[in-house]
């Protein structure tokens, strides 16, 4: 492999087989008896850009909640040629409405998502962050 060819290949390999970095086909959810989404297929790029939109209650906030793994769903999501089975350190979500935990601290509610994807301590930080 040249140069060029090995970055292709790498590149495809970490995007899938479609070049897409996110992918869904019939993606789904229902909500008891409530159809939040159905049918959602698309294919976005690695570095490309994407709008959702349409009216209030049609589903855009579901499939971002889907996309960052947040919910379950039905077909097929893909984030880089990996199902999306539940949250991942590659997606971050800036919720519609404050989502802070009024009983924890400023610095907690920031940290929170540390407690999913631990990450080792460092005693060089400016302020202690691990316990």
């Amino acid at each position: 492999f040249g140069t060029n060819e090995m970055a292709d290949e790498i590149r495809q390999t970490a995007q899938g087989s479609t070049g897409a970095c996110i992918e869904g086909s019939m993606v789904g959810k229902t909500f008891d008896e409530v159809v939040a989404l159905e049918g959602a297929s698309f294919s976005i790029p690695e570095g490309g850009f994407a709008s959702v939109l349409g009216p209030s209650g049609c589903g855009k906030s579901t499939l971002l909640r889907l996309v960052a793994g947040l919910d379950s769903h039905s077909g097929i999501l893909t984030l880089r040629g990996h199902e999306v089975s539940g949250p991942s350190e590659e997606v971050g979500m800036m919720f519609q409405r404050p989502t802070l935990l009024p009983w924890k601290t400023a610095i907690e509610n920031v940290l929170l998502p540390r407690g999913f994807f631990p990450v080792a301590c460092s005693s060089e930080l400016l302020w202690p962050v691990c316990p």
